[in-house]
């Protein structure tokens, strides 16, 4: 069954909302959602599967992460969360809660690898239980959920009358979470753990001489290189193993990685049995990868430095290219994960399986839009002031996150293939409880003709605009249309220019 996967953390882990405190004072909505107060702050659990459910056996060591904080004045809470099965990590969720006006309720609205949901909130007794329901390929995907306190830093949640495409799923362990301690590290690191955790392997001819290691280019090569995260996830450790056929000049290579607070950026260093000596810095993440500098290090060799990208095609596979230098445009590597067969990936006791979904036009069309949008983006306007868009990654290839700042208010947008009707689309969610959403259709190379319905305190608002990438640091919003349109923005030309 496709998407078994992220069945798995759905399952898992819609209900566990929860906040950080903004040193302001609560917008209204706080007063329907303070009953998620005590589920503030980044939590952890364990449990050993009593059953099997998509890629989790029974006797599978499952930890469960959340990450959970107050956004937009206590208008909205966020988490996000994520399972690893026997070390290795499956697909992620970004939830966000809020109070719906017209029912007066509070409500759910999921993002995930497998699709698009939304659920609603009640309490009853000690615990708070979420009914739910998401739009996945193989049907929809619905259960309800529960979180139980049982000390400011304990809590107890339960997943249980799951249904896919209508077939009963199990039910869900009790597992107990824990509040973490000490400081996280930034999301750069964490998208990169995920990235490149696991086993690799990479083949090919040199592209370079290395006469002192007995090396010449053209040589045939083998490297493989496991990667695991250790010291509660601070550090991801490497051990690998490097192999030129016909000759007996092999090398063992020993990397760490770690994420420095203070540079807000990730540094790696390899050595090599050889004496050889690599270093890195990552600085940014694209959509499709991540950039930074590199230092290669060899004896008798002059040192390299430059510029170089990751570029992924998919989870399982990425190359990695010089940006300048002798050797620009050159790809170094291409690296596979190891274990993969007939599209499956197998952790190393053969266990674990994840299934991707196949590219498709509409998956295309969103990462060719992801590709423009990742960065941050200022824009002056003549009526609002300087606003900052900021977008990123929240789910690899699935879902970016949008931070907006200055202007008319802060927001916070999630954008993503809407399953309904396969177009991009901006779910975005204001200060003052408005929900905004809008969809993104291709009109030429670097052109989208965006369409928006917004419903809030201030009533109901249709918008129709376009953007147009006019290069890689600026794109052009001009609204075409605007219905009511009290502040005159009809044929207004926004410019964001991205920041360097």
């Amino acid at each position: 069954m496709a998407g078994k996967a992220a069945v798995a953390a759905v399952l898992t882990a819609v209900c566990l909302t929860g906040s950080l405190s903004l040193g302001q004072q609560p917008g209204t909505s706080y007063e329907h959602l303070k009953f998620l107060e005590p589920f503030t702050g980044d939590w952890v659990g364990e449990y050993v599967a009593p059953s099997d459910l998509g890629p989790v056996k029974k006797g599978d060591h499952v930890t469960v992460h959340a990450s959970q904080r107050w956004a937009l004045n206590k208008t909205f809470a966020i988490k996000d969360f994520q399972l690893e099965v026997n070390g290795r990590k499956i697909p992620a969720t970004h939830e966000i809660d809020g109070w719906d006006e017209n029912s007066k309720k509070p409500v759910h609205w999921i993002y995930s690898e497998l699709g698009v949901g939304s659920g609603e909130w009640t309490e009853v007794g000690k615990r708070i239980v979420l009914r739910w329901s998401l739009d996945a390929k193989d049907g929809k995907l619905e259960g309800t959920s529960s979180a139980e306190r049982v000390d400011e830093n304990t809590y107890v949640f339960q997943a249980v009358e799951g249904t896919l495409g209508g077939k009963k799923l199990p039910d869900g362990p009790k597992i107990t979470m824990r509040r973490k301690t000490g400081t996280a590290a930034g999301d750069l690191w964490k998208e990169y753990c995920d990235a490149y955790a696991g086993n690799w392997v990479t083949t090919g001819p040199l592209g370079a001489d290395a006469p002192e290691l007995g090396w010449s280019k053209g040589d045939q090569m083998t490297y493989r290189l496991a990667c695991r995260p250790e010291n509660d996830g601070t550090m991801l450790v490497g051990e690998g193993d490097f192999r030129i056929a016909g000759k007996d000049c092999n090398a063992k290579v020993r990397s760490i990685g770690y994420w420095d607070p203070a540079a807000g950026q990730i540094r790696l260093v390899a050595s090599w049995s050889n004496g050889a000596i690599e270093e890195a810095v990552i600085q940014g993440k694209t959509a499709r990868g991540f950039t930074g500098t590199c230092t290669l290090k060899c004896p008798g060799s002059p040192t390299f430095r430059g510029r170089f990208r990751t570029r992924h095609s998919n989870a399982d596979s990425y190359v990695i290219t010089f940006l300048d230098g002798p050797r620009k445009g050159e790809n170094l590597a291409e690296w596979k994960r190891e274990g993969l067969k007939s599209k499956k990936l197998l952790d190393s006791k053969g266990r674990y399986e994840r299934r991707r979904a196949p590219s498709s036009e509409e998956q295309k069309a969103f990462l060719d839009l992801a590709e423009c949008l990742v960065g941050v983006w200022d824009c002056d306007l003549p009526d609002l002031g300087k606003v900052e868009h900021a977008y990123r990654w929240r789910i690899k290839d699935r879902f970016l996150e949008l931070a907006q700042k200055g202007g008319d208010g802060d927001r916070h947008a999630v954008v993503g293939i809407d399953p309904q009707t396969g177009k991009p689309t901006w779910w975005t969610y204001k200060e003052d409880g408005t929900v905004n959403v809008m969809t993104a259709t291709p009109a030429g190379k670097g052109v989208w003709n965006l369409e928006s319905v917004e419903n809030g305190p201030g009533g109901h608002r249709t918008m129709s605009a376009t953007l147009t990438r006019v290069d890689e640091n600026r794109l052009d919003a001009r609204v075409t249309a605007c219905e009511p349109d009290p502040d005159g923005i009809t044929g207004r030309t926004e410019v964001y220019r991205r920041r360097k």
